[in-house]
């Protein structure tokens, strides 16, 4: 038969391992209550307490293993003279323990913003200067060139694909 501490061992660390604040006071609890050594302890023998009240009033079921809100409710019940320890309640004993077995997530850091796109060739160059041509060129001879430049850097050709976005935009701009 294990011991009443393995029965009640991870909940017992997960309380003690716990920064919850007491509601009254405002205390983060662990500290407030003598600290991680302290608080384990007192949780063993107090838990060992409240199993042993609740198993006397079930005779036929010695072995049992409570859930750990039955027994801080029980323990809620009982007179305790520790200081401090007394002052808790039912609510801060099962506020407490749904503290300590929430996943605590952390908030995730604020992304930097976006950092601004590089300023593109397109934005700095003037369309006739990206499509070789004149600012008064006539349409066709634009046209003509764009197809050229086109032809020649489109990705599906081998060409750069900056390029081509590069020419198709200053097309666009032209044509517009």
């Amino acid at each position: 038969m294990s011991s009443i501490h393995e029965k009640y061992h991870t909940g017992i660390a997960k309380m003690a391992a716990t920064n919850h604040l007491h509601t009254e006071n405002g205390h983060e609890i662990v500290t407030w209550l003598g600290g991680h050594a302290s608080v384990v302890s007192t949780l063993q023998i107090y838990l060992t307490m409240a199993h042993n009240r609740l198993v006397s009033r079930q005779k036929d079921i010695p072995n049992t293993r409570f859930q750990y809100k039955t027994l801080l409710w029980e323990l809620a019940a009982m007179e305790i003279t520790k200081p401090k320890w007394c002052m808790l309640t039912a609510k801060d004993l099962l506020e407490w323990y749904a503290a300590a077995n929430t996943k605590t997530t952390r908030p995730k850091p604020t992304p930097d913003p976006p950092k601004s796109p590089p300023k593109s060739h397109a934005s700095t160059t003037s369309w006739w200067d990206i499509l070789g041509v004149d600012k008064h060129d006539p349409p066709a001879k634009v046209k003509k060139s764009y197809h050229k430049l086109a032809l020649k850097h489109h990705p599906d050709k081998g060409g750069n694909e900056e390029d081509f976005k590069k020419i198709a935009r200053a097309w666009e701009i032209f044509s517009a």
